[in-house]
């Protein structure tokens, strides 16, 4: 009697179907890790965006002049995607101060805002 030592198929089949779970779970968690990079780097940018805008009206802006109220909207290129963003300035209650919010989406319409940042102006 000649005993082989091969793998039977059964063996074969079960081995394959832990190999193919094993995968799927590396190619789920790698694509998941992408996703959450990118996000990131997103916010990172946008974030960038908000502070810079926030610091641009800060500078621009004087305290003699009449009153910034409102909206101004805007786009800002960094890293070879757009971002949009709307500076708005509005009344603190305080006799001095004025607070600007700059809100960056990556959408046009504005509907998903990705980074926000408020910062203060001297009233005129």
């Amino acid at each position: 009697m000649n005993k082989s030592r091969g793998m039977t198929l059964l063996e074969v089949l079960v081995a394959l179907a832990v190999f193919a779970y094993a995968a799927i779970s590396i190619v789920t968690a790698t694509s998941q890790n992408l996703r959450s990079q990118s996000r990131l780097m997103d916010k990172t940018l946008a974030s960038w965006v908000a502070q810079n805008q926030l610091v641009e009206f800060q500078l621009t802006y004087k305290p003699g002049q009449k009153s910034a109220k409102g909206k101004l909207k805007g786009t800002s290129d960094i890293a070879e995607q757009t971002f949009y963003y709307t500076v708005k300035v509005e009344d603190t209650g305080n006799q001095w101060l004025s607070s600007v919010m700059v809100n960056v989406s990556s959408d046009a319409a504005g509907k998903y805002v990705v980074a926000s940042v408020t910062g203060f102006v001297e009233k005129p």
